[in-house]
């Protein structure tokens, strides 16, 4: 074999694919001298088996030396997936295999090393895996027959090495094949040499091994010596690097027919792809996946002259080296002869071609069975059987019989089932799967899986079976629902019966009956011994009885709890009850609520009323000792009438009480009502009771009153100034009384409250005319002011006012024709016609300014004159105002009249 990539769990691969192409054979004039110089002196030729992930086409021997006298040459093909030719070269005949182990003192092999070898070549006869060998024919055109035979084993322990197996002293070819003479020599009736016959030769733990030819190193084994050291990595050309670590194996022949194969200890080496576990072990897995690879090579291409393919030179085994198709959990990839393997695929030129694991008849895997489990009861088990049968002519081998990963834990097949196994046409082989629902199991399911069997035949590897089965559980069913002892005199008893049914479908464990908490008078007569196990549809009785004692009548009520090992319900309890014949006190009410009420007592009506029914439904009197209130507002609410206490309430009879609610403050207001009685299983009862002050709200509507520039009085005698109405509305809840109203700040104004004060009710009010007249000039500021001033909680407002007082006048603002004040004003010009005083104005250069007793903090203007004399009103045409503005290069005139107790904020639009 030319290349068997691998990967050990201990070592990383040899090289890397750059560096294995740096490594490749330069096929220069020097070494091909080199390499026939090899063939002249020795009697075979060599095909190795390379480590992983070396692929280098030129390393390849030319045609003309395949099959050449040069025993340690050889060649690493590229890896490559085309048909091999057939090159005249001749095929092995019914192969008998013979099995060297090489074990002198001081080497070490496996456990079952020796074992697994004879195994494997016992096994592999006739299979459907040999069977691919059965396409390569000779230059006669019959092909390998599928038979081959284990001819048996030498164990060679008195040679020693020739050399230490170390890196710096390592076998070499002529080493191993003197090792072949040897047993030849020992084993006289061993089958003699030729196409018939091939010689595997296993080295043991830690020995390295090299091709040598004319005393040059040209490749060795990529293993650990004993010393622990590996050859190193090849650079270069690693035929002509000593101790480049180069091969897992290689087959040869030498005196022109004996056929053998160099098989280090594999494991020593990155000899091999497949991730763990192994079927039968590391070393032994490790070692026949190679020895597989050399085997079928030299059967098809024993002298390196018959088949392989003529791009990369590949044989079979390399063309496949290191596939294994589908790899089972445990690592098998194979079954042959019923055990399991580990092995390389091989390559067909046949349909299905490519690397396959068989070839010839095919086979069928027929599966019959039923895993429908059903209802299985917990803590119990059940098998059922799956034949599975080979219903076609080729032998079917069984790679594993599993459950999917991931089955729940309550399905396992049979540890008596067979996992692997060979069927030969119509054989079969039966599987047992076991569905075993723990003791402990809460869920019924359903519960499922599936049952796979993996084969090696194509289109079949996996096939799926369904598995499935529900979880029988116990079910504990309690009667009655409710255990009633009506009403029960002192001295006398009354029982019960409480029965408990397994209605489930596994057997049901009573573990213990209890009562729930202290019940004086009950009690459970005479138990059975528990804990008991019930059978599907059995059922356990209980007599419960009720003897009242102690000298408090009334009701009892409680639970009998019964614990079982029902998963859905552990512990059930039946609740029971009944009467000693006692007084019941009954509340007419638990919350009273008096809903709104006045807090201003001087409103009509300030408080309300509930009444509330004390009853008794017992057989005896209800004495009621005490009727109390408490709570955070006890004080608002009171008895009216208050029955004297104690007061005794005779059987079907009750008792009124009124309870009346006067606020002291608004908001929601509690309290609660306490009625002692001798009622022993209400010894106190309680009443909420709840209610809400109520209080008027004031509101205006402004809450702030802007007055215009106004005149101040000296300058227009009996003018009033400015007048505002205020709109004052109750939004409260209770009646409005206005105790005070009325402005602070002079000059404004506006009524007083009266007396008697005025009243509104909820959504009712008034509208309050608000003076504003300055006697001087500037901003005033003030309020206007309204309250009811009860003082349990009343209400008020306040509305802010401001005025400015101003002289006869005007303000002027220019703007642009967008509407934005102008900067600055370039000439004003203010003429009066028919007035008493003459007024012609110019002004020039008038800057954007603010109005500091203006109300309005943004009010701007270019300029303002307060000593303006007024206009003839009654003669406007005769009598009048020019005003001319000037901006921008743009000029603007407007006329107006001017009253005598006027002040106008001329807005002007220069455009």
């Amino acid at each position: 074999m030319r290349n068997f990539p691998a990967t050990h769990p201990q070592r990383a691969r040899v090289a890397t694919l750059a560096a294995v192409l740096a490594c490749a054979l330069a096929t220069t004039p020097a070494i091909q001298a080199q390499l026939l110089q090899s063939a002249a002196d020795h009697g075979g030729g060599a095909h190795v088996l390379p480590t992983p992930g070396r692929a280098a086409g030129s390393e390849s021997l030319p045609a003309s030396q395949r099959g050449s006298s040069t025993p340690d040459s050889f060649a690493i093909p590229a890896a490559s997936t085309n048909d091999l030719t057939y090159h005249g070269g001749p095929v092995m005949r019914d192969p008998t295999n013979y099995v060297i182990i090489w074990n002198p003192p001081g080497s070490t092999f496996g456990a079952n090393y020796q074992q697994l070898i004879e195994q494997y070549f016992t096994d592999n006869g006739g299979t459907p895996f040999m069977t691919i060998n059965s396409q390569w024919n000779d230059s006669s055109g019959v092909p390998v027959p599928n038979t081959n035979h284990f001819g048996g084993t030498w164990v060679d322990t008195t040679n020693a090495y020739p050399h230490a197996g170390t890196v710096a002293d390592p076998l070499n070819g002529s080493d191993i094949r003197d090792e072949v003479n040897r047993a030849i020599a020992a084993n006289p009736t061993w089958q003699a040499h030729g196409l018939s016959t091939m010689y595997f030769v296993y080295l043991g733990h830690n020995i390295i091994e090299c091709f040598k030819g004319s005393g040059d190193t040209f490749g060795c084994f990529a293993g650990t010596d004993v010393d622990g050291h590996s050859p190193p990595a090849p650079s270069g050309n690693p035929n002509t690097v000593a101790g480049a670590a180069t091969y897992c194996a290689y087959h040869s022949s030498f005196d022109g027919d004996k056929i053998y194969a160099t098989m280090p200890y594999a494991s020593d080496g990155s000899c091999y792809g497949s991730a763990s576990p192994f079927p039968n072990g590391v070393d032994q897995d490790i070692v026949l996946s190679p020895t597989s690879h050399e085997q079928n090579e030299a059967y098809s291409d024993p002298q390196l002259n018959a088949w392989y393919n003529d791009t990369s030179g590949n044989e079979n085994g390399d063309n496949c080296a290191y596939t294994y198709g589908q790899v089972e959990p445990d690592g098998t990839n194979f079954v042959l002869s019923g055990h399991r393997y580990q092995i390389q695929r091989e390559w067909s030129n046949a349909l299905p071609g490519g690397c396959i694991k068989r070839l010839g008849s095919a086979a069928q895997a027929t599966i019959v069975g039923d895993l429908g489990f059903g209802l299985v009861p917990r803590g119990t088990s059940t098998s059922r059987d799956v034949q599975i049968q080979n219903t076609a002519a080729g032998d079917l081998n069984l790679l594993n019989v599993r459950l999917a990963n991931a089955a729940p834990v309550q399905f396992s097949i049979d540890p008596s089932s067979p996992r692997w196994a060979t069927l030969p046409a119509g054989d079969s082989v039966t599987v047992k799967v076991n569905f075993a629902p723990g003791g402990s199991s809460t869920s019924a399911g359903p519960l499922s899986t599936s049952l796979i069997i993996d084969t090696d035949q194509p289109g079949q590897e996996t096939q799926s079976f369904a598995v499935s089965g529900s979880v029988g559980l116990p079910k504990a069913a309690l009667t009655p629902a409710a255990l009633n002892f009506d009403t029960v005199c002192s001295g006398t008893s009354s029982d019960q019966q409480l029965t408990v049914t397994n209605t489930g479908n596994a057997p049901l464990t009573i573990f213990s009956l209890a009562i729930a908490g202290v019940t004086p008078g009950l009690s459970i007569l005479t138990p059975p011994t528990l804990p008991q196990t019930l059978p599907v549809g059995g059922s356990l009785s209980f007599t419960i009885r009720f003897t009242p004692v102690g000298p408090n009548p009334g009701p009892i009520s409680g639970s009998i709890v019964v614990n079982t090992d029902d998963p859905v319900h552990p512990s059930q309890s039946i609740p029971f009850g009944g009467s000693i014949g006692a007084a019941n006190v009954t509340i007419g009410s638990n919350a009273l609520d008096f809903g709104g009420v006045p807090v201003d007592n001087r409103t009509d009506p300030h408080n309300a009323d509930r009444t509330l029914t004390i009853g008794n439904t017992g057989a005896c009197n209800l004495a009621v000792s005490a009727l109390s209130i408490a709570g955070t507002n006890a004080g608002d609410f009171s008895l009216v009438g208050a029955p004297s206490l104690p007061v005794s309430v005779g059987a079907a009879s009750s008792l009124t009480v009124t309870v009346r609610f006067n606020p002291s403050a608004a908001g929601l207001r509690a309290g609660t009502l306490g009625v002692a009685t001798n009622d022993p299983a209400h010894a106190s009862s309680s009443v909420a009771l709840t209610g809400t002050g109520l209080l008027p709200a004031v509101q205006s509507s402004a809450d702030a009153l802007v007055f215009a520039p106004t005149v101040i009085a000296s300058q227009a005698p009996g003018y009033a100034g400015g007048i505002q109405n205020l709109a004052i509305t109750n939004v409260g809840q209770a009646e409005l009384i206005i105790d005070a109203m009325g402005t602070s700040g002079a000059p404004f104004a506006a009524s007083a409250a009266t007396l008697p004060p005025a009243r509104y009710a909820t959504s009712d009010g008034f509208n309050e005319p608000v003076t504003f007249a300055p006697t001087a000039v500037g901003k005033f500021n003030g309020n206007f002011n309204i309250a009811d001033t009860d003082p349990e909680g009343g209400a008020s407002k306040s509305v802010a006012l401001c005025g400015e007082g101003v002289m006869r006048g005007i303000r002027v603002l220019a703007v642009d024709a967008s509407g934005t004040p102008i900067a600055q004003v370039a000439k004003l010009h203010l003429q009066a016609k028919g007035t008493a005083q003459n007024v012609n104005i110019n002004a020039q250069n008038l800057a954007l300014s603010g109005v500091p007793t203006s109300c309005d903090a943004s009010a701007k203007m270019q300029y303002e004159n307060q000593a303006l004399p007024a206009t003839d009103t009654a003669n406007q045409r005769s009598s009048y105002y020019t005003l001319s503005v000037t901006a921008g290069g743009k000029s603007t005139t407007i006329t107006f009249t001017l009253g005598v107790a006027e002040f106008k904020v001329l807005v002007v639009t220069v455009k």
